[in-house]
């Protein structure tokens, strides 16, 4: 009996011994492919697990760039100000979030790229953007605003005014090896 080459072994696991169209070939394709496909999963969350657990001890940071219907911007800010900026202060005070820096364009951009607000957060890490603390958040809304029922209503109502949100997620580059 000879020794069987490694690839020809790789090739009959995967190809299911030649899939014939047996269902003893068919089935057992299936379970090769299924083998294949698990080991698949199990490295890529381990990996995945890996980045996630070296990411959340570290700040994150994210911008998010308001584009506000014409004629709504009076409006927008003013809810902005009752009700999403306390409940962000309220959130830097537990040290969720780190710091908040609001900025406005300034001069004329094409309607294509135009945006009326950019607001960037450093959060304490990368779980709370990612409703990993929602609790906190909903803690903070019902100490803040009793009155659910208006506060929702409102924070609809500014959206609405929206034409377009984009949230970039931000990743810092180290330039010691360039």
């Amino acid at each position: 009996m000879g020794k069987v080459n490694n690839r020809k072994r790789v090739t009959n696991w995967l190809a299911g011994d030649g899939f014939r169209g047996s269902e003893t070939s068919i089935r057992s394709y299936v379970t090769r492919v299924g083998r294949f496909a698990t080991l698949f999963i199990l490295l890529f969350t381990a990996f995945g697990a890996q980045a996630t657990d070296a990411q959340s001890d570290r700040p994150f940071t994210m911008e998010y760039y308001y584009r506000i219907k014409l004629g709504y911007f009076d409006e927008w800010i003013a809810l902005y100000k009752k009700n999403h900026w306390p409940v962000m202060m309220a959130e830097k005070e537990l040290g969720q979030v780190l710091d908040i820096k609001i900025d406005r364009p300034r001069g004329y951009r094409p309607e294509s790229d135009r945006w009326d607000v950019r607001v960037t957060i450093t959060f304490k890490n990368l779980l709370i953007p990612h409703g990993m603390t929602d609790r906190h958040r909903e803690e903070t809304i019902a100490r803040l605003f009793p009155d659910r029922e208006l506060f929702e209503k409102e924070e609809l109502r500014r959206f609405r005014l929206l034409d377009g949100l984009t949230e970039v997620e931000l990743l810092s580059v180290k330039t010691d090896d360039w």
